[in-house]
């Protein structure tokens, strides 16, 4: 249902973009020793016509502070698999206030010798 009285239907997004972290993520021995970069991308669903009015960061998702939290999350978790990290990066990102929805992907750039990248990406809502 729109909101027509107040512009909208608080279907609005943040996004944070290409977040480079190094990680132990892998299934392979040689991936088990040696951080390697991955690429977090998020697009989030949220309500941001309160903060457009009061200009407070309390009103809206601090997105510093969700990219200093994926960061320690990644950093310190050695997993095996990169759907794993998308999975807690989206239970992360909808612990913040204001988070409705939630799309995650994480590029292994290293994943495939002929490829760019192999990605995954979720969609999670709260």
């Amino acid at each position: 249902m729109r909101d027509n009285q107040n512009g909208g239907d608080g279907r609005d997004k943040i996004r944070i973009n290409d977040l480079a972290i190094p990680c132990i993520v892998g299934t392979e021995d040689f991936e088990r020793e040696i951080r390697q970069k991955i690429i977090v991308n998020l697009e989030i669903i949220t309500d941001s016509r309160r903060a457009g009015k009061t200009d407070d960061l309390n009103d809206t998702i601090d997105y510093s502070k969700l990219s200093e939290d994926i960061y320690s999350l990644v950093t310190e978790e050695e997993a095996y698999l990169i759907e794993v990290l998308a999975q807690e990066i989206a239970d992360l990102t909808l612990g913040f206030d204001g988070a409705r929805e939630v799309t995650v992907s994480v590029q292994k750039p290293a994943a495939l010798p002929l490829a760019r990248s192999a990605e995954v990406e979720i969609t999670r809502d709260a």
